[in-house]
């Protein structure tokens, strides 16, 4: 994508970490802006298809979401550790499993 698409994509689709417009309305909205405007590297139009910004603007709303969850997990489990009480030990509540010395025995044999 030239500078000037991602330039104006990044202020009028997307911004602050969320979609501001779908790519139904950006498409048309995209081509009045830039109708008479050619690129020069590879000689075509500077507006994109509703095609190519939707799948940019799912990508960035995919790459957004997935930071988020870090944050928020990342977030959540340093609380988490911080508050959690440690669980005490619990002595087999009588239940007597036995060591590989106990169980060699004459009851075993």
């Amino acid at each position: 994508m030239h500078q000037e698409q991602l330039d104006w994509v990044n202020k009028y689709a997307f911004a602050d970490g969320r979609s501001l417009q779908r790519d139904k309305v950006l498409a048309p909205s995209m081509k009045s802006h830039f109708y008479i405007r050619m690129r020069g590297d590879i000689h075509a139009p500077m507006w994109l298809d509703q095609s190519k910004i939707g799948t940019w603007l799912a990508a960035r709303v995919k790459t957004e979401k997935e930071r988020r969850r870090i944050a928020k997990r990342g977030a959540s489990a340093g609380a988490s550790r911080a508050h959690a009480a440690p669980t005490p030990l619990k002595q087999g509540d009588g239940i007597d499993c036995g060591t590989a010395d106990s169980l060699s025995g004459s009851d075993y044999d």
